[in-house]
C-alpha cells in the first residue's frame, strides 16, 4: 500500500521592521520626487522628471516591494497634479516599473555606467510612450530638445545607487545583531 505524502506547508512571511523602515523609505523617495516635479520649472525643457526615475530606481533595486499598480498610483497622482491628460504618466510609470522588474537582475549585475545607459534607454522609451499618447490626443510634438530631460535624469542614477548603498551599509552597521 502506498503513502502519501505529508500535507505541504505553508509559511507566511512576517512583516519586520526592516521591511517596514525599506518600504517608508521608497514612498518618501516618491514623494520627494513628487515634489521636485510640482516646483514650477515642470513644464521647462530639460527638467529631470525624478517621478520617472524614482519609479524605475525602486522597480530595479526592490522588485517584490514597487510593483506595477504602484507605479501608476504615483503616475495618476503626476498627471492630476500636472493637469495632463489622465493616464498619460501612469501609463509611462506602469511600462518603467514593469521593465524595471523584469530587468532587474540584469541591470543590478552590471557596473553603474552599463546600469546608466539601461536606464537612459528606459526613460526615453517611456517618454516616447507619453509622447506618442500626447501626439495621439492632437497634441503637438514638442521638439527633440524634450528628451533632454531623460539625459538629465541618467545623471542622477549613480547618486541614488550610491546613497542606497550607503544607506543599506549604515543600516547594517547599526543593527545589533551584527
Amino acid at each position: 500500500m502506498a503513502t502519501l505524502p505529508p500535507p505541504m506547508s505553508y509559511e507566511i512571511p512576517s512583516i519586520t521592521m526592516e521591511s517596514d523602515a525599506r518600504l517608508r523609505t521608497i514612498w518618501l523617495s516618491i514623494i520627494a520626487a513628487f515634489l521636485f516635479n510640482m516646483l514650477p520649472w515642470h513644464d521647462l525643457q530639460g527638467v529631470p522628471d525624478l517621478v520617472a526615475l524614482a519609479v524605475l530606481f525602486w522597480s530595479i533595486h526592490q522588485p517584490h516591494r514597487f510593483s506595477v499598480g504602484s507605479a501608476f498610483c504615483a503616475g495618476l497622482l503626476l498627471d492630476a497634479a500636472n493637469g495632463v491628460l489622465l493616464g498619460q504618466h501612469a501609463l509611462a510609470c506602469s511600462a518603467l516599473a514593469f521593465a524595471g522588474n523584469e530587468l532587474s537582475r540584469r541591470v543590478l549585475g552590471f557596473g553603474l555606467r552599463a546600469q546608466a545607459f539601461h536606464v537612459v534607454v528606459l526613460l526615453l522609451l517611456a517618454q516616447a510612450l507619453m509622447l506618442a499618447v500626447r501626439i495621439a490626443m492632437g497634441g503637438t510634438f514638442p521638439g527633440v530638445a524634450w528628451f533632454a530631460s531623460s539625459l538629465i535624469a541618467t545623471l542622477f542614477w549613480p547618486l541614488a545607487s550610491f546613497a542606497h548603498r550607503f544607506g543599506r551599509q549604515v543600516g547594517r552597521s547599526a543593527d545589533p545583531s551584527n
